[in-house]
């Protein structure tokens, strides 16, 4: 699966493994986040002991979001199964760090 812009979608899973340096989230396409925005998902970095924090990047945005907002991420995972984890399906605090204009 690939991103926007045609790069590799990074999971969850593969970033608590080592092997992804980010997680790909998707945004509402009608907020325009820029490409590569960070993300910080303080309840899962607890919830998942990564003390240096998971790093998400808004990477995709697509019509399954629109009209979503602030209110919704999309956390790429790895399988279907592991989209029934509560803890990606929970309500959580989402801190975009958005580039300066």
């Amino acid at each position: 699966m690939m991103d926007m812009k045609g790069n590799r979608l990074r999971t969850l899973q593969d970033f608590l493994d080592g092997r992804a340096p980010y997680v790909t989230v998707s945004t509402d396409p009608l907020l325009d986040v820029p490409y590569g925005t960070r993300v910080i998902i303080p309840e899962l970095d607890r919830h998942f002991g990564v003390e240096s924090g998971i790093r998400f990047e808004a990477r995709d945005a697509g019509p399954h979001m629109e009209g979503a907002g602030f209110s919704r991420l999309d956390v790429c995972v790895r399988s279907e199964q592991d989209s029934y984890d509560a803890a990606v399906n929970r309500v959580a605090t989402a801190v975009f760090e958005f580039p300066p204009k």
